[in-house]
């Protein structure tokens, strides 16, 4: 496949990105969202920080 990665490196960026926008309440350990949230979140992510080469 072109253009599909094949490590998980890089992705820690949008992470951050995603928790910093969904902050947790009190002094919670955890997260709890829907699980098409983050994929939301990075779909939006990349193309503004990552354009796309040829």
């Amino acid at each position: 496949m072109t253009g599909t990665p094949d490590s998980d490196e890089g992705f820690a960026e949008p992470g951050a990105g995603f928790e910093r926008s969904h902050p947790v309440a009190g002094g919670a350990t955890a997260r709890l969202f829907p699980p098409a949230a983050p994929v939301v979140h990075t779909e939006r992510w990349l193309p503004a920080h990552r354009p796309r080469t040829s």
